[in-house]
């Protein structure tokens, strides 16, 4: 991606899809140009579904892999388990860039077992709201 980032086709964002997703290619362009801004104004934005894993089984995990906080924006919260659901999200390129530098250090952050769950969705949200800069 940085390869594109001094171009005149930077890329704005990233988007991932299910593979038994579908886009409506014109509902998503007016969504765009109505609440996707442009470069240089395209930062730490991060959009989806929206979802509370609060919900979750308690069975999956013993409780002692379980993280009793989440943490979010710099802060710890207890209880607070948001993340956007996997069939569709997408985010601006410096959280892409976030993520990416996150991934590795993930399994050992916030608690014993790092933050992740093993299911995709949760653990990109998680790591987009580790970002230092909300």
């Amino acid at each position: 991606g940085d390869q594109f980032q001094h171009t005149n086709t930077p890329i704005d964002y990233a988007m991932k899809l299910d593979a038994d997703a579908i886009l409506h290619l014109h509902d998503y362009f007016i969504f765009a140009h109505e609440h996707l801004p442009p470069a240089p104004y395209n930062t730490n934005i991060f959009a989806g579904a929206l979802r509370d894993k609060a919900g979750w089984p308690s069975n999956a995990h013993p409780a002692s892999e379980l993280a009793r906080y989440e943490s979010f924006w710099g802060n710890e919260f207890e209880g607070v388990h948001l993340y956007l659901a996997g069939q569709c999200y997408l985010m601006s390129y410096d959280l892409c860039k976030f993520v990416a530098q996150e991934a590795p250090f993930s399994k050992t952050r916030v608690a014993k077992g790092g933050y992740l769950e093993g299911h995709e969705d949760h653990d990109v949200s998680a790591m987009v709201f580790h970002s230092p800069t909300p």
